[in-house]
């Protein structure tokens, strides 16, 4: 028998595939690191939505929220996408770093400091930033 263990979340899925046979016994060890917050991004963030769809062309939200769920009609029925911008200070850190980004609707496109770091479409909405996130002032899009 062979045990792989490796946490999962949301609708992941992942393929094994074993090209030699395995030997020996199991360690009992985790082969995958275990991920801890390091800090949290608090605060408003910027929101512009695109005012041809009917959303309001730039509000702030105090929290991120459900859109259905705001006072705003435009923004409570609107349909298209929005931007998200918020600067924030990066501490400093050592070893693998990830921007997790929580539950997210649908998908979301994500640049850090003017680079693409692609698009998250499942869950876990992450995205690995190692070496990229500098300690110091840090723009999210």
């Amino acid at each position: 028998m062979t045990v792989i263990p490796y946490p999962m979340t949301g609708e992941e899925s992942l393929f094994v595939l074993f090209r030699k046979p395995l030997g020996g016994k199991p360690s009992g060890k985790p082969n995958v690191t275990a991920l801890a917050p390091i800090a949290s991004i608090d605060g408003p963030w910027s929101v512009s939505f695109d005012p041809q769809w009917g959303g309001p062309a730039k509000v702030e939200f105090d929290t991120l929220t459900d859109w259905t769920h705001n006072a705003d009609e435009g923004i409570r029925h609107y349909s298209g996408s929005a931007v998200y911008d918020k600067t924030f200070t990066a501490p400093a850190v050592e070893g693998p770093v990830f921007l997790d980004l929580g539950a997210v609707e649908s998908l979301c496109e994500v640049t850090l400091n003017g680079e693409n770091l692609g698009v998250l479409w499942s869950a876990p909405f992450r995205a690995e930033v190692t070496g990229k996130l500098k300690p110091g002032t840090t723009a999210c899009k």
